[in-house]
């Protein structure tokens, strides 16, 4: 869905997650990508398969593709674990 959110779906519930507002999209390249290896991230930091924990998974992934598309090219601005500052984003 891109910017226009994230649609999680399992086969008990389903919840729309909006997207994280940046002030300036720079390069949108890699920014798939990007939440992929956020979600997965987060998914390999607790090994869960709730709801709750899906949610979490895929506010990391949005987190990291919001950071992805503020600098040109595709890994310029995935952030290192110490830069991981999820209330600048409201999580």
């Amino acid at each position: 869905m891109g910017e226009e959110g994230t649609l999680l779906i399992n086969s008990q519930k389903s919840e729309f997650i909006k997207p994280i507002k940046v002030d300036k999209i720079v390069d949108t390249t890699g920014a798939g990508d990007a939440f992929s290896a956020g979600f997965i991230y987060g998914f390999n930091r607790n090994f869960s398969f709730k709801f709750e924990d899906l949610i979490s998974n895929v506010k990391i992934g949005n987190f990291i593709a919001a950071k992805c598309i503020q600098e040109l090219g595709a890994r310029k601005g995935i952030p290192t674990p110490d830069e991981m500052d999820f209330q600048s984003f409201g999580y």
